[in-house]
C-alpha cells in the first residue's frame, strides 16, 4: 500500500489529476488513502474552476476586442463623414469601458478566491448606504428613462464594509436599471427589517418593473458570466441605439460579486422573479445589536 501511494503520488500532475488510490482498507493505511483521495477531489475541481474561469474570461474579452478592430477596419477602409468617425469612436470608447469594468471585475474576484480581500468591518447603518448609492446612480437612471424611487428607509443597524457593501448594492441597482429601461419605467429600492429562524435580519429590497426572469434561469443568476439574454448581439446593440441611452452592459460577473459580499457578511441574497412581472432581489444582514448611543455610521 505504501508503494501504491508513492507511485500513484509520483505519477499525479497538474493534467492527470483523476487518478485516485482507491485502497478500500479498513486500517491507518486505507484512512491515509481515503484522505489523499479527497485532497485530489478538491484540488481537481479547483483547478477545473480555474481553467474554467480563464477561458470565460478570454471569451468575455475576444468579443469586445473583435468589435474595436472591426470598427477601426471599416472606419480605415476609406474617407467617412465626421458622423460616422464620430459613431465610430462612440462604439470604441463604450466596448473599452466593457473591458474596464469587466478587468475589475475580474481582479475583485480573483482577490477575493485568493482571500486577498480585506474587509474593514464597521457599525453602518445600511440606509443610509443604499441612499448614496441611488443617489449616485440617478443619472444613470435618468438617461435610461427610468423613474429611481426610494421607498422606506428606517435606520438599518449592520456591522459591515462600506465599500464592498456599496460594489454589492451598486451591482444590483444599475441591474435593476438596465432591465426596466429594457421594457418597464420603474426602481424601487426600501430597507427593513425582519426575522429569519428566529435571527434578527435587516434587509435591503431592489424591485424593478422590467421583463422579469424565466424560470430556469433562477438557479443560475450567481453563476460566474452567466446571463439571462446571453444570446443579445452586442453589435447589434451598437447598430440600433445610442450608447449615451444605455444601462451599462453587464460582465456576467456582477452578481458573483453581490453573492460573495453578502457571504463575506453572514448574509444572504434572494430573488424573485416572475417572466413579464419584473424582478425582486433582496439581501438579507444581520442587524447590528447595539447598546443605546452606541450606533455611529
Amino acid at each position: 500500500p505504501v508503494r501504491t501511494i508513492t507511485r500513484t503520488a509520483k505519477g499525479i500532475s497538474e493534467t492527470d489529476l483523476h487518478r485516485r488510490l482507491n485502497l478500500g482498507t479498513q486500517d491507518e493505511l486505507g484512512e491515509l488513502a481515503d484522505t489523499f483521495d479527497a485532497m485530489l477531489d478538491r484540488l481537481q475541481a479547483a483547478f477545473e474552476r480555474q481553467r474554467q474561469f480563464t477561458a470565460d474570461a478570454s471569451h468575455e474579452l475576444r468579443t469586445p476586442l473583435t468589435i474595436v478592430n472591426l470598427e477601426a477596419d471599416h472606419a480605415l477602409a476609406r474617407r467617412r463623414s465626421v458622423e460616422e468617425y464620430e459613431r465610430t469612436l462612440k462604439v470604441i470608447q463604450s466596448e473599452n469601458e466593457f473591458m474596464t469594468r469587466l478587468v475589475n471585475d475580474l481582479l475583485t474576484l480573483a482577490r477575493m478566491d485568493a482571500g486577498q480581500t480585506q474587509l474593514k468591518m464597521e457599525p453602518l447603518d445600511l440606509s443610509d448606504v443604499a441612499l448614496d448609492v441611488v443617489e449616485r446612480l440617478s443619472s444613470l437612471a435618468y438617461r435610461a428613462g427610468v423613474a429611481m424611487t426610494s421607498g422606506e428607509l428606517p435606520e438599518v443597524p449592520v456591522t459591515g464594509d462600506r465599500q464592498a457593501l456599496v460594489q454589492m448594492l451598486t451591482n444590483l441597482i444599475e441591474n435593476a436599471i438596465k432591465y426596466a429601461g429594457g421594457r418597464g419605467k420603474h426602481v424601487q429600492v426600501e430597507t427593513g427589517e425582519t426575522r429569519i429562524d428566529g435571527k434578527h435580519m435587516g434587509w435591503v429590497r431592489i424591485e424593478d418593473d422590467g421583463p422579469g426572469i424565466p424560470t430556469e434561469h433562477l438557479p443560475h443568476l450567481f453563476d460566474r458570466f452567466y446571463r439571462v439574454d446571453k444570446a443579445r448581439s452586442r453589435q447589434a446593440d451598437h447598430a440600433g441605439e445610442e450608447d449615451d441611452q444605455k444601462a451599462p452592459d453587464g460582465s456576467g460577473l456582477g452578481l458573483s460579486i453581490v453573492q460573495w459580499v453578502a457571504d463575506a457578511h453572514n448574509g444572504k441574497v434572494v430573488v424573485q422573479s416572475e417572466e413579464g412581472n419584473g424582478t425582486v432581489f433582496l439581501v438579507y444582514l444581520p442587524w447590528r445589536e447595539a447598546p443605546p448611543g452606541d450606533f455611529s455610521d
